[in-house]
């Protein structure tokens, strides 16, 4: 069984726009931590979006944890504990799921607007 992540809330309808160079986001709970991943290629919206989570969608690693657990709900938890809470990167973001809205820059940076 595999296990997924997925944004939540409206995701914006596809721009067969092809205009992201790179897609920065979060990867703990409060934003301390960001992940960028860039593109080849220029990709669509959409396709950044599925991109991060993919990242997201990847099993938690001890060194994953350790370097993001100071900016976690339970920032508290060992190595043991966190194991048996989260299992995908993107369950470290506990409820920071909502995906309310999108900016792409002039740059060709996506950013995403993320609630709880």
């Amino acid at each position: 069984m595999t296990t997924t992540f997925s944004y939540r809330g409206s995701h914006a309808k596809e721009d067969p726009v092809r205009r992201v160079k790179y897609i920065t986001f979060s990867v703990s709970r409060y934003r301390k931590y960001l992940k960028t991943l860039h593109f080849n290629d220029l990709v669509t919206i959409n396709q950044a979006v599925r991109a991060a989570e993919r990242y997201l969608s990847q099993p938690v690693t001890e060194k994953h944890f350790e370097r993001v657990k100071d900016d976690l709900f339970h920032s508290n938890y060992t190595w043991e504990q966190a194991q048996k809470e989260y299992k995908t990167r993107g369950d470290l973001l506990t409820d920071a799921v909502w995906l309310e809205g999108f900016h792409v820059s002039d740059n060709g940076e996506l950013t995403m607007d993320i609630g709880s």
